[in-house]
């Protein structure tokens, strides 16, 4: 995984980048990692990493693809932690409900997961929340990413004639939100905006 530029100029965005990153992050003795503004203040910025130092505790914040890797370090023992910055999009939730509706209608909705939004859709109605795709497949740097096996992998990998007008159909879908999609492996694909 290369580094990508963090595009962090001030202290005060290096902290506010901390404090979102570490909202659902735990150490490794399970306790929920608080960071106090003191480390707004002892914070080195580049343009690939930024540096928070503080009373034998450190934190290192890189980027590589699309995730956010916080490496802790307390009096020498490292916690890892890898974020994805989730931003709530409703138009990536109609979009991700129009396609369930449509897999469900032409009985394709079996061994299914559809991520969005840092939540998941699977075979049952529930939503799994806090999830994220790159932890079970990493091609998964789309905005909606989905893994499939039964008969949605057969209509992408191996389709007859009725599954290729399936697969057109799910592109329209698609491009009437403003995306297209990319199969990763032969079992998952990600979307992308146009």
């Amino acid at each position: 995984m290369s580094k990508q530029m963090l595009g962090i100029k001030t202290k005060e965005e290096a902290y506010q980048l901390l404090c979102l990153l570490s909202e659902s992050v735990y150490n490794q003795y399970g306790e929920k990692v608080n960071y106090s503004s003191d480390f707004k203040e002892s914070c080195l910025i580049s343009d690939y990493d930024i540096i928070f130092n503080v009373n034998y505790k450190e934190i290192l914040i890189t980027k590589s693809d699309s995730r956010y890797k916080l490496v802790t370090t307390f009096k020498g023992k490292k916690s890892i932690f890898y974020k994805r910055l989730v931003i709530k999009d409703d138009k990536l939730t109609e979009l991700a409900k129009e396609i369930r509706e449509f897999l469900k209608k032409n009985d394709l909705y079996s061994d299914v997961r559809i991520y969005f939004n840092g939540i998941a859709f699977g075979d049952s109605e529930e939503e799994i929340q806090d999830i994220d795709p790159i932890d079970y497949f990493s091609y998964a740097t789309g905005v909606l990413s989905m893994s499939f096996e039964g008969p949605l992998y057969s209509v992408f990998n191996y389709p007859s004639w009725d599954e290729v007008v399936l697969q057109q159909k799910f592109e329209e879908i698609l491009r009437k939100y403003g995306y297209f999609h990319e199969l990763g492996h032969a079992w998952n694909l990600s979307i992308y905006p146009l």
